[in-house]
């Protein structure tokens, strides 16, 4: 029971309260303040949110890789000459995308200084009208199996050259390494160059002029020995030779020169390839024509082993520059010669492991035991590009910019390009017929480099892209998106071992709805 204690006498009264006893209460001590309970606090405002792009739908570009021998610009075979068979059905047919021919420096300049390159834009029309490019060779020393060329140079060029016929030669022999030979060659260069330096008409020119077809030997003009460096008598100064595959470099800023393989002990190939020109070799595949027989394939090792020593980046010039080759007399003459299917499978071999892109294919035809290696070997020498995965996008909104894909590649070829086609695209209204969005993009097929040792897997190069859309879509509408590698005119230039619907050189890789 609380009670109320009054204490008196003091000035001021006051109480005392009491649990009911007497006993005066003790003295509590502080309290420590207690911990009060949060108190919610409200809500802070969340800056805005960007709003989200709309998901874009990708479809798989649905395709498979074909097993077609395919003709393509500066790879596979080459025709000799004229074009031959074109009939697909034919037994001796081969897929060429290049007519070869050579020429003989009397035909072009009979008078000095009056070029007719008639002869020349001949066969370049007659390789266009075939969908190919011209190769040739200039030669500057008279031949016998002429066939009636007139062959023999002009009196003012053996005069200019000191052509000479010794004792032991058919013909005159020129000295190319005299000054006023040499300038007279860089006079004809330089007006071949200002004609026909192009891409688009000419796939290479050959370091022709010096020897026996132009290939740096005397062999149609004397008897053993043929090499250039057992005749060096011949040359007033015999190391200027190496400035003829030079001059053709000075002068031809794009399309391909090629250096002739020559022979052993001669720095003339490698110091070629060191200031940028490619190389061929004629009489490929030759074994002999008996088996204990010198032969052109085992000169070869050498040959190149010694362009190696001359050069140490020789065996990485195809990255830069072709490698061509020409067949030895025909595949009739090899089944004449004996060469079993093993030996013609080891020459083709022995070709795509130096990365080859084209090989003259000569005259003659394809014989039956050795025409499915043939086919092979078509489909793997030079580039050959095949679409390992893609996708698209295939739902685009009426009001969208771009259109977005994604291709991935592969080169399963010898070679890369030496031509830098790029990879397009363009989209077409499929009721109108109109395109409504283009592109061609930087991504070059230089850039598609097949392995370093053939056979190996070679990379796979993907590639995004943004087509822009240069019309509005119209809602609910179809179109379709086309891909292709073109040349610098636009022009579809590359056929693709594909399932894909192919319309003029462009691939129809799926349809695009607008929303």
């Amino acid at each position: 029971m609380l009670t109320l204690l009054s204490l008196a006498g003091c000035k001021n009264d006051f109480y005392i309260a009491t649990n009911g006893d007497s006993s005066p209460s003790k003295p509590q001590p502080p309290q420590p303040p207690q911990p009060q309970p949060p108190q919610p606090q409200p809500p802070q405002p969340q800056p805005p949110q960007p709003p989200q792009p709309p998901k874009i739908l990708m479809t798989t570009i649905q395709q498979a890789q074909t097993d077609v021998v395919i003709a393509n610009p500066d790879r596979g075979f080459q025709q000799f000459t004229w074009v031959h068979d074109e009939n697909q059905s034919s037994k001796d047919y081969i897929a060429a995308s290049t007519l070869y021919v050579r020429y003989n420096w009397a035909q072009i300049e009979a008078q000095e200084g009056n070029f007719d390159f008639s002869v020349i834009e001949h066969d370049l029309q007659e390789a266009k009208s075939h969908g190919m490019k011209l190769a040739f060779r200039i030669m500057a020393m008279e031949f016998s199996n002429d066939w009636g060329s007139h062959s023999a140079l002009p009196k003012w060029l053996l005069d200019k050259s000191y052509a000479k016929k010794y004792k032991n030669t058919i013909f005159p022999i020129p000295d190319y390494t005299q000054q006023r030979f040499l300038d007279a060659l860089e006079i004809l260069v330089k007006n071949l160059a200002q004609r026909y330096d192009n891409t688009n008409d000419i796939s290479s020119i050959d370091v022709g002029i010096v020897g026996s077809w132009g290939e740096w030997n005397l062999a149609d003009a004397k008897s053993t020995p043929v090499e250039l460096h057992n005749n060096k008598l011949m040359f007033s100064d015999y190391d200027r030779l190496n400035e003829i595959p030079i001059i053709f470099k000075k002068h031809f800023k794009h399309v391909p020169i090629l250096m002739l393989i020559g022979n052993n002990n001669e720095p003339f190939l490698g110091h070629a390839v060191e200031n940028g020109t490619g190389w061929r070799a004629d009489c490929f595949g030759d074994l002999g024509t008996t088996s204990d027989k010198w032969n052109n394939m085992d000169a070869y090792t050498s040959i190149l082993e010694q362009a190696e020593n001359n050069n140490q980046y020789f065996n990485d010039s195809w990255k830069q520059t072709p490698i061509n080759f020409e067949i030895c007399y025909s595949l009739d003459k090899w089944v004449e010669f004996g060469y079993t299917r093993e030996q013609v499978e080891n020459n083709f071999n022995w070709a795509l492991e130096h990365h080859v892109s084209s090989v003259d294919f000569t005259d003659g035809g394809v014989p039956s035991q050795y025409r499915d290696l043939v086919d092979s070997f078509s489909k793997k020498m030079g580039y050959r590009f095949v679409i390992k995965a893609g996708e698209f996008q295939s739902s685009v909104a009426s009001g969208s910019r771009t259109v977005k894909v994604i291709t991935e590649w592969q080169n399963i070829g010898s070679a890369p390009t030496y031509y830098d086609y790029k990879l397009a695209f363009k989209i077409k209204d499929n009721k109108t017929g109109k395109y409504v969005g283009n592109l061609t993009t930087t991504h070059g097929t230089n850039a598609l480099l097949p392995p370093d040792i053939y056979g190996n897997e070679s990379d796979v190069y993907s590639f995004t892209d943004s087509i822009p859309l240069i019309l509005p879509l119209i809602p609910k509408h179809t179109y379709s998106l086309m891909m292709s590698f073109v040349n610098d005119k636009g022009k579809s230039s590359i056929k693709l071992p594909t399932t894909l619907k192919e319309i003029n050189g462009w691939y129809e890789i799926g349809t695009v709805v607008s929303k």
